[in-house]
């Protein structure tokens, strides 16, 4: 039986560990499904696995890609789908782990942006438009795509548009297995803002500016989609003396508990995915009978 197990759920929801010991418990390899994490050099602003966690079992699509090159959900699937295909032969359980709802649905359901190749010259005729005036034309033509985008990410705006108006677009099915678990990990905003704030701190204790400042001084410039993270752009204002070290924390604790609030609407949307509240006690392990269950049920 090909089965599938996916954990999701907004940023600092301890979705790593919980991966891995799920990896531990069931023979299973990790597929990070993560848009920044697959970058080198990117580990502090993308809160990739640390080099200690990674000792602990296989991750799949960590430190593949260099920051100037382009990434996307077609790319991921691309490469997703063959490391399934083996690790099933391998009678190994491949566990899908990571924020990026977007690179989910890509891979389990198919998603119409996939089929659409880029258009450069439509692009250009929109670079010089405001945010506001391209999210506004979104929500005209595709009010549903407009619901679940970031409205403050022109490049993600603009995509979106040349979707919609695209002749070509058509969905692409990637996975036709149904025997898939989806958990998700969560809690009230409240909780996770404070959390993903405690978390901000120790990046920035931890090295996230030097990091930045590494980056740039290798050549990598803020105009790559690799460098637009959330804890990555804000750092721009701070490094060109626009903003003090305070000003720089607040900028990303907003951008954090958008990003969340995102992450939020973007899951929670998926009636498939079976919630667990991260202050649950003993949350591994009621996880772990979940996927028990999921497992015996499937043999």
């Amino acid at each position: 039986m090909k089965l599938l197990l996916v954990v999701c759920g907004p940023t600092g929801t301890g979705k790593t560990s919980l991966a891995i010991h799920l990896a531990r418990s069931f023979h299973g390899e990790i597929i990070s499904a993560d848009s920044r994490q697959i970058y080198k050099y990117m580990n502090i602003g993308t809160g990739k696995a640390t080099p200690e966690e990674r000792k602990k079992t296989v991750h799949h699509l960590l430190d593949t890609v260099d920051p100037a090159q382009t990434y996307c959900a077609a790319d991921f699937v691309k490469e997703a789908v063959p490391i399934i295909e083996r690790l099933w032969e391998q009678k190994t359980l491949p566990i899908i782990e990571g924020g990026t709802g977007f690179y989910m649905s890509a891979l389990l359901d198919g998603v119409d942006s996939i089929g659409v190749p880029p258009d450069f010259s439509f692009r250009d005729t929109l670079k010089y438009v405001s945010k506001e005036v391209l999210y506004e034309r979104l929500l005209k033509l595709d009010p549903k795509r407009a619901s679940t985008i970031d409205r403050n990410n022109p490049r993600r705006l603009i995509r979106a548009l040349e979707v919609v108006q695209s002749k070509e677009r058509q969905v692409v099915s990637t996975l036709t297995y149904d025997n898939v678990l989806r958990i998700g990990l969560t809690a009230d905003k409240k909780y996770l803002f404070e959390r993903s704030d405690k978390r901000l701190k120790q990046a920035v204790e931890g090295g996230l500016i030097e990091e930045i400042e590494s980056l740039l001084q290798k050549g990598y410039t803020w105009d790559l989609p690799s460098m637009s993270s959330i804890w990555y752009l804000p750092v721009k204002a701070y490094l060109e003396k626009n903003e003090t070290r305070e000003e720089l924390t607040t900028h990303l604790q907003t951008e954090t508990h958008r990003y969340i609030r995102r992450q939020m609407t973007w899951f929670k949307k998926d009636a498939r995915i079976q919630w667990f509240d991260i202050r649950e006690k003993e949350l591994h392990k009621k996880v772990e009978e979940k996927v028990t269950v999921f497992l015996k049920e499937n043999a």
